[in-house]
């Protein structure tokens, strides 16, 4: 029987068995996670029963085994052409992007503010906190006016101990520390275990920007050290208009001064080594998530080490299954965050938000200006009315007056 799909309405139960094919994106990012359905639709009627903002969620099964959810979250849009419905569905975390806070806030704590705003302004489940566990309780003063919900909530993160936040595929919200180490992937990709692989030196990406915030209590701030150099050559790899950034984060409460927490920051942004990353072609692995270690060997690509799944996008019609990985080292989880093109601050321990950053550029370039002179005259005859002058009055120049009016020759362009 192979591999079977199914499209399920979670308010109603209802199984669509229209489902023709399915492409779904799992992304250590949050925001980066998304799904398409396609349905057999020849009467054209598909669309009616699934308005925005309708609850879906995608399971797979292989053989005769049972079904296992592998994504949920909300139609966005719909189109339908060609006898064929498409529906567009975004994960239930982009309902932390929906959203905007105008609301004050004068000594409650984090877990109060989280609910308050969660439930009076997403449809997310609170679930009576069972996936919000808190580090280090604070209370919170603070004025939002119109900032996104999602920044919102990481600013909130910031204050207690840096947790992550997002929803659940069931659409539960959560708020929690971090995982300190990575699950290990249940399926790893020797030789015999992908299609194709990508690990080539263009997969290496070099951080070439470095924010420290520094500090702490009343005196604190933030300093970027980025290298221009670095992000235009990046750029001009992956063909982008604009300057790619490779960001990383770090937090030093113990430095107190502008000039240390920019040594510090320049150490590490000179220090960073490349994080390799790479595609993997292959079937199946719906048991792999973002975020997992698995082993990787290429021989012919001198790739034989541990990376870090970033993505995982199931293509059901293509039997296809591709792959984006990052080596596991030090500062991958920006790697695995910017591979959705998306960029978010993951070490955020103790940092102070609303410091401003002073900005930090290295140019490894020369930078020149060139400038295309060009020089005119313009005759001024003696009769021309001249305020100011000498008999410079208005009259007859027999009587040293000057004649009204710009008087002056054609402009002449010097050699």
């Amino acid at each position: 029987m192979g591999v079977e799909w199914r499209l399920r309405r979670v308010n109603d139960g209802t199984v669509d068995d229209a489902l023709l094919d399915v492409e779904v994106t799992d992304a250590y990012n949050r925001f980066a996670r998304q799904a398409t359905a396609i349905l057999d639709d020849p009467d054209g009627v598909k669309s009616g029963a699934y308005p925005q903002p309708t609850p879906v969620e995608l399971d797979v099964r292989r053989d005769d085994g049972a079904f296992v959810q592998r994504f949920g979250g909300f139609v966005i849009n719909t189109t339908t052409e060609q006898d064929a419905t498409t529906l567009e569905i975004l994960s239930h975390d982009f309902w932390l992007r929906k959203r905007q806070v105008f609301r004050s806030f004068a000594g409650d704590s984090i877990a109060a503010v989280l609910k308050l705003l969660i439930t009076d302004l997403t449809p997310l489940n609170w679930a009576n906190g069972a996936e919000v566990e808190i580090a280090n309780e604070q209370p919170v003063e603070r004025d939002w006016k119109g900032e996104r919900l999602d920044e919102v909530v990481a600013e909130l993160a910031a204050k207690s101990a840096g947790e992550d936040f997002g929803a659940t595929d069931e659409g539960v919200f959560y708020f929690r520390p971090r995982d300190s180490t990575a699950n290990e992937a249940p399926r790893t990709f020797p030789p015999g275990e992908y299609d194709e692989a990508n690990f080539s030196e263009d997969g290496k990406r070099e951080v070439n920007k470095v924010t420290l915030y520094y500090g702490e209590g009343s005196n604190t701030g933030a300093v970027a050290v980025q290298d221009r150099g670095s992000q235009q050559r990046l750029a001009d790899e992956l063909g982008r208009s604009e300057p790619v950034v490779v960001g990383e984060t770090k937090t030093y409460p113990e430095i107190a001064d502008e000039k240390t927490a920019e040594q510090k920051a320049r150490q590490i942004l000179n220090d960073r080594s490349a994080v390799q990353t790479g595609t993997l072609k292959t079937w199946e692995a719906f048991e792999v998530t973002p975020g997992d270690v698995t082993s990787v060997v290429v021989p012919e690509q001198g790739v034989n080490r541990d990376f870090r799944v970033a993505e995982v996008t199931y293509k059901w019609r293509d039997d296809r299954t591709e792959i984006k990985l990052a080596e596991n080292s030090d500062g991958v989880l920006d790697t695995l965050v910017s591979l959705s093109q998306e960029v978010s601050r993951l070490d955020s321990r103790a940092a102070d938000e609303s410091a401003t950053i002073t900005q930090i550029v290295d140019l490894a370039e020369q930078a020149g200006v060139e400038f295309d002179l060009t020089a005119y005259k313009r005759s001024v005859p003696d009769d021309q009315l001249l305020f100011g002058q000498l008999k410079g009055g208005w009259g007859d120049p027999r009587s040293g007056g000057g004649r009204w009016g710009d008087q002056r020759g054609p402009r002449e362009e010097i050699a």
